[in-house]
């Protein structure tokens, strides 16, 4: 399972697409996904990062950017409406 683990210091160069990177070591595409979540508490906002690794094609990797970045929302859960949710 070492393919799994990232080392530090890897190389990755930027692809034409945003958040898409290669891997040089590996040869395969990573992601990277910003995002910021507020804490109540510090009134501030905390900036993260979600990394996947080892996926073999760009359409691949766009593919689970997607997925980051929708959440995964399914297309069933859009349609519940304030209304639907008082009657639950």
């Amino acid at each position: 399972m070492e393919g799994f683990y990232i080392m530090a210091g890897q190389k990755r160069t930027k692809t034409k697409y945003a958040s898409i990177y290669f891997n040089e070591d590996t040869k395969k595409y990573d992601v990277k996904y910003n995002y910021k979540e507020y804490d109540p508490k510090t009134r501030k906002n905390k900036y993260k990062a979600k990394w996947v690794y080892n996926l073999m094609t760009v359409t691949e990797a766009k593919q689970e950017l997607a997925k980051l970045q929708t959440g995964a929302v399914k297309a069933d859960d859009q349609e519940i409406t304030l209304e639907g949710a008082y009657e639950l």
